[in-house]
């Protein structure tokens, strides 16, 4: 696969070639357009513009989903959300520290942890006890460590693996807060990324982003639009190249509308590199998902994207690992 993350080469070879110059743009066309307007269910309002039979969003959506980067849904040198658990303690635990004490103060009530097998031993040896006692003797009315808690139950091989499988269970409670943590953290530093630029989708998370009454767009929906941009028909399933004449230049701000803003995007797996941001080319590149599959090779399914840069005026028809974090532009047709 030609990874098209790797702008470097691309984009000097476009500086070079007047086939790229931003002041040569035959073939392209402005389309006629009418605009209007679209609310989210949470109140986030889009303009729209309609080309052809088409209605497309001319704001990359910023529609963030509940558990943030633990779904794929990131902004600006997010960190993506983890909780280790069960195995290794996550210090996240504590965010529901309460919750996890009333659930164990529940399995102890009702028999979820017992002092099978260990009925002979002294009161103080017996998990059920040794539990309750780090629950409730605490100093000073402090509230134990989940940590604390395990710990009470560490010689107690079937009670100790019941405090982990609640630990498991309160997961799901756990991630929207550190997703939250996690954005508010990078929004501070990032002069509030998504205002602008919107969300970045992995392509799961944007497939699970799109407001009602929408679709993330098709590679056809895509070939649709640039042919009303004067895209020529032996252009449209070029792959992996620029391609088309200006047109690119026409869904830039100042062109029809379309208003493309180079938010940048998150590389896949390692392929920043060790110890560099996976977070790399804004205000020089954008790229967006299409919903449309496509097949490496028998085990590895990709998906199609499209790319603009500032330095060229075409648009570019990629393939991506559906990992990688890109903008949304959302799609339906026309009334």
């Amino acid at each position: 696969m030609k990874r098209f993350f790797i702008l470097g080469v691309i984009l000097a070879v476009c500086a070079f070639n007047n086939a790229c110059s931003d002041d040569d743009t035959p073939g392209a066309i402005i389309p006629e357009v009418a605009t209007s307007t679209f609310t989210d269910s949470d109140g986030q309002e889009y303009q729209c513009i309609t080309i052809g039979n088409l209605t497309w969003m001319a704001e990359n959506l910023k529609r963030r989903l509940d558990a943030g980067s633990f779904e794929g849904c990131l902004t600006w040198e997010e960190e993506i959300g983890r909780v280790s658990i069960p195995g290794s303690l996550d210090e996240h635990l504590e965010l529901v520290k309460q919750p996890f004490i009333d659930s164990v103060r529940y399995a102890l009530d009702n028999g979820i942890i017992t002092n099978e097998g260990y009925e002979g031993n002294p009161i103080f040896a017996q998990p059920v006890n040794a539990i309750r006692t780090s629950i409730n003797n605490f100093e000073k009315g402090r509230i134990p460590t989940i940590e604390e808690i395990l710990n009470s139950a560490i010689n107690f091989t079937e009670a100790y693996n019941q405090l982990l499988s609640i630990c498991a269970n309160l997961s799901p409670l756990v991630e929207p807060l550190v997703a939250e943590s996690t954005f508010e953290e990078a929004e501070s530093s990032n002069g509030n990324y998504v205002e602008k630029y919107g969300y970045l989708y992995t392509y799961i998370a944007a497939e699970q982003a799109i407001p009602e009454g929408w679709r993330l767009p098709t590679d056809e929906d895509w070939k649709s639009l640039e042919t009303a941009l004067g895209m020529l028909p032996e252009d449209l399933d070029i792959l992996d190249e620029w391609r088309g004449n200006g047109q690119g230049d026409v869904l830039k701000e100042g062109g029809c509308g379309f208003d493309v803003l180079f938010g940048g995007s998150r590389m896949y797996g390692n392929f920043a590199g060790v110890g560099k941001s996976p977070y790399v080319d804004k205000g020089s590149y954008e790229c967006f998902w299409t919903s449309t599959p496509y097949m490496q090779n028998d085990s590895t399914e990709l998906a199609i994207t499209r790319g603009f840069s500032v330095f060229s005026n075409g648009i570019l028809r990629g393939t991506s690992d559906k990992t990688a974090a890109y903008h949304v532009r959302c799609v339906k047709d026309a009334n």
